[in-house]
């Protein structure tokens, strides 16, 4: 198998490089808690980073997508133009919120 291709690095809080390997995009699907239809929310230019541990997601990104986040009770819940998207529950040993989502790279 080939070696994927570098396209650039990103930097861990400790100063650590990371390649990234490729764009891409993750898919969110909504229901619209009034209608019962569905509808995908996408989050496009995503970087794929091999050696990243966890996935992680940008809170301002979300909030630029409209995104409207609340957390507590161990768990933050997302919903878009009032409506529910996902629920994250707070991983206690990580300290982080785990959401699931398919990824288009």
């Amino acid at each position: 198998m080939a070696t994927p291709k570098v396209l650039h690095k990103v930097f861990t809080a400790s100063g650590q490089p990371l390649a990234v390997t490729g764009h891409g995009s993750i898919v969110f699907a909504i229901q619209n808690d009034k209608t019962d239809r569905e509808h995908d929310l996408t989050f496009t230019d995503v970087l794929h980073v091999p050696d990243l541990e966890e996935n992680i997601l940008s809170v301002c990104s979300l909030d630029r997508k409209g995104i409207h986040l609340t957390a507590g009770k161990e768990k933050m819940i997302l919903r878009h133009k009032g409506n529910f998207v996902a629920v994250a529950p707070l991983c206690t040993e990580t300290s982080q919120y785990h959401l699931s989502y398919q990824n288009t790279f």
